[in-house]
């Protein structure tokens, strides 16, 4: 027992040596070189001795700028020095030496000009976790005021980016601006991606937008929020929600709705729909009284007032019963006219259907009414059915 122990103590031995010397060797080469031999050192070095190098590196980088200026050996020194920095180090840093690290990081963006020392300190801090209410600021400036910046792609993408992880409500205020700009078109694309993924933090200033927009600024908020796979279904249904009740008071205030409005009116409630946001059931009832005057007005269609049937019925199971029987009963006194402008059939059979699924009771009077009128025999089987199928 006693000699396996002397040898588990030599082996460790031997290999904290060997590391020792090897760690040894490239602190001398990065203490007694060149600009180029500090690189080389840290590009050599691997577990601890690569964290410290590469804190050497960025603190070397820092400190000689002003001296050196555009030196492109000490632009690729800072790159080597951000790079090797291990991110599980960071992981498990002191608070005291994230705050430094950040400082130190920061110095670098802003005063290195050099684009690869630029782009390798965002995509490192799109990795790594530090405090970044300083640099998320920086970065929101520099979106802001730096209108020469648009010019330099490869830095506006990283920095957009990293702000799509880093960035505030603050951010987004800012890049939901420069996505209306004529300026930052070529960014169009990455910016809507980024403003997407930080809706979640902005949600009351997305609410303001939407109560005080139109219909196209409506609808962007809305395929901003719904498109992007970050945000959350919670926060999608809120959204849908808040778009549906900005249509509803845009349809009640004009002559009629347009085509746009429809469409986004229809995408909301799919979106309520699909959750089965049953949070959204009073909005929800009272979208199918806009979308009743709609269809009659003829500017929504048959097929996509089935659909608005349907979707309210999972949505507002509790609250519609009540809507749909009144309404069932209207179609029914239709029937009674000399008129040849009868119900849709589809239109029937979605309100039966839908009551007969929600079971309620109180929908007996209007779906037995339906067998004693002149429908087609599907259309009263279906009442029919309905019927067996309330709870009482």
């Amino acid at each position: 027992m006693k000699l396996n122990k002397e040898i588990i103590v030599a082996v460790i031995f031997t290999a904290c040596a060997g590391l020792y010397a090897e760690g040894a060797e490239n602190q001398k080469k990065f203490i007694r070189g060149n600009i180029a031999d500090k690189t080389a050192a840290v590009r050599e070095a691997s577990g601890n001795e690569a964290v410290e190098l590469s804190k050497s590196a960025i603190e070397f980088a820092v400190s000689n700028k002003e001296v050196l200026g555009n030196d492109r050996d000490l632009a690729a020194l800072a790159v080597a020095g951000v790079l090797s920095l291990p991110a599980d180090y960071v992981e498990k840093a002191s608070s005291e030496e994230k705050e430094q690290l950040e400082s130190q990081l920061l110095n670098l963006f802003n005063i290195y000009y050099d684009d690869t020392v630029r782009i390798a300190v965002l995509n490192k801090l799109s990795v790594i976790s530090i405090p970044t209410d300083k640099f998320s600021t920086t970065l929101d400036d520099f979106m802001k005021n730096d209108v020469a910046a648009v010019q330099n792609g490869a830095v506006i993408k990283a920095a957009l980016a990293t702000l799509g992880v880093i960035g505030t409500d603050n951010s987004f205020r800012i890049l939901y601006e420069c996505m209306n700009q004529k300026q930052w078109d070529p960014y169009k694309a990455e910016i809507e991606q980024v403003v997407g993924r930080l809706s979640e933090k902005a949600f009351p200033e997305i609410v303001n937008i939407i109560r005080n927009g139109d219909i196209k600024e409506c609808r962007q908020i809305f395929d901003l929020v719904e498109n992007n796979e970050n945000n959350s279904q919670i926060f999608k249904a809120e959204i849908a929600e808040n778009v549906l009740a900005k249509t509803i008071y845009i349809s009640e205030n004009s002559s009629s709705a347009d085509i746009d409005t429809e469409a986004l009116q229809l995408d909301s409630l799919r979106v309520l729909a699909g959750l089965k946001w049953t949070r959204a059931s009073k909005t929800v009832v009272t979208f199918f009284d806009t979308a009743v005057k709609e269809y009659e007005a003829g500017t929504l269609n048959a097929n996509d007032f089935v659909e608005v049937i349907n979707g309210v019925a999972v949505t507002a199971p509790i609250d519609v019963v009540q809507v749909f029987s009144s309404y069932l009963t209207g179609l029914n006194k239709s029937m009674e006219s000399t008129s040849d402008k009868k119900p849709a059939d589809n239109v029937v059979l979605a309100i039966i259907s839908a009551l007969g699924a929600i079971g309620d009771k109180h929908a007996f009077d209007s779906l037995l009414a339906v067998t004693y009128y002149n429908y087609p025999d599907n259309i009263i089987a279906a009442a029919r059915d309905a019927l067996a199928g309330l709870k009482w």
